[in-house]
């Protein structure tokens, strides 16, 4: 598994298996091919001043929950134009994560009579992550 958090053109942060889809002809990327994607969204940086003599520390409070969720694919392919950027996520997220995905990836269609109430609030996840500033 080669998890990564991908920033595209949409502006989307993104944590997925990523793989790369590759042209036998031309040796060139065709698409990236996101495997169990996930929405990551800072929702509420915070300051904090625990001991004067620390290096300040920023706690960041994320959202994640899944992208394309009215899908049921778990392989999406990506233009790599729509990819602005791929990197290592933060070793806190990345292990959230792998935990998050690693067979417990659940989608729950709720029983209202005309099949259209649909509850993702079992995939979503709220955590705070920490960087030192």
């Amino acid at each position: 598994m080669t998890v990564k958090l991908a920033l595209l053109k949409s502006g989307e942060d993104v944590i997925a298996d990523i793989r790369e889809a590759i042209s036998e002809e031309t040796n060139k990327i065709v698409s990236y091919i996101f495997s169990d994607p996930y929405v990551v969204k800072l929702t509420q940086p915070q300051v904090l001043m625990e001991d004067l003599e620390q290096p300040e520390t920023r706690a960041y409070n994320i959202s994640v929950y899944p992208w394309m969720p009215l899908s049921d694919d778990t392989d999406i392919a990506i233009n790599p134009d729509w990819v602005v950027t791929i990197v290592e996520p933060a070793a806190k997220l990345k292990q959230s994560y792998e935990e998050r995905t690693n067979g417990r990836r659940n989608h729950n269609v709720n029983g209202s009579n005309d099949g259209r109430s649909i509850d993702n609030s079992s995939s979503d996840l709220n955590e705070s992550v920490e960087f030192n500033h």
